[in-house]
């Protein structure tokens, strides 16, 4: 058991979830079913490569850590998440909200609150304004963190249901812009420029690729070297059984002092 729960806090810690979220549907995505190679590059670091597989309702994830076999499945429907350890046959749970929300992934609906996807947050409509000659819903959110109540500005693509423009209550805007199209690994994909601007200032450019079948981003470049993407993607329905917990696995519990997973 002690071995375990190791092994539970390095995947936590490690955040290994982080790379592969990009394939993660939001709340009432289209459900186009596929499988593809994820892989993470970073300076230093190499790459980090999973085998993905996205269903109607759930992702699951295959890799390697420290020489040991981990499966991870999400499932969006339930705000649920599942970590496997094959070598021992246990699993634990992860539930709550923003599990169904992840990079790259648009929504079926221009709702920032939609699906539970912001906890204890309330929407406002404010109307539809045009931002780099495109349409888009424009939405105040209100939370509260840490005894404050934080007001955030967004504006949604009517058509993609992408962010392509976000005002932050620290001051740090984003905005996206759409500027043309091109061919990755083998599919038809938008390209667009991100761009982040600090509360200083600051700015910071990157590129993503969307994948309009997909209804997700296929590729990000990042500056400093940093590059997410899925490869060899391979479009139709899969199995049933991939996304279901093998029966006589014991659930454990995740330790203590671990209550959330990094991203």
């Amino acid at each position: 058991m002690r071995g375990v729960a190791k092994r539970m806090t390095k995947w936590v810690a490690g955040g290994v979830f982080a790379c592969m979220a990009m394939a993660v549907q939001a709340a009432g995505a289209p459900a186009v079913q596929f499988s593809a190679t994820a892989v993470q590059k970073a300076p230093q670091r190499g790459e980090f490569v999973a085998r993905m597989y996205v269903g109607s309702h759930a992702v699951r994830t295959e890799y390697e850590r420290n020489g040991q076999k981990m499966i991870e499945i999400a499932f969006t429907d339930r705000s649920l998440r599942v970590m496997l350890f094959p070598q021992n046959r246990t699993y634990v749970e992860q539930r709550g909200a923003g599990m169904g929300v992840a990079f790259g992934r648009s929504s079926g609906s221009t709702n920032p609150c939609e699906g539970g996807r912001l906890e204890g947050a309330s929407c406002k409509p404010l109307g539809r304004e045009e931002v780099n000659g495109r349409l888009a819903d424009k939405w105040e959110v209100t939370m509260q963190r840490d005894g404050k109540t934080l007001h955030t500005v967004h504006w949604i693509d009517v058509d993609r249901k992408l962010p392509l423009r976000e005002n932050f209550a620290d001051g740090t805007r984003t905005e996206l812009q759409l500027v043309g199209e091109e061919k990755i690994n083998g599919r038809r994909a938008e390209k667009w420029i991100m761009k982040v601007t600090r509360p200083d200032g600051k700015t910071m450019e990157s590129t993503q690729w969307y994948d309009p079948e997909l209804h997700i981003t296929i590729r990000e470049e990042v500056p400093g070297g940093y590059i997410r993407e899925l490869r060899d993607i391979r479009v139709g329905p899969q199995p049933e059984s991939l996304f279901t917990i093998p029966a006589g696995w014991r659930r454990v519990e995740m330790p203590q002092g671990q209550g959330g997973m990094r991203r």
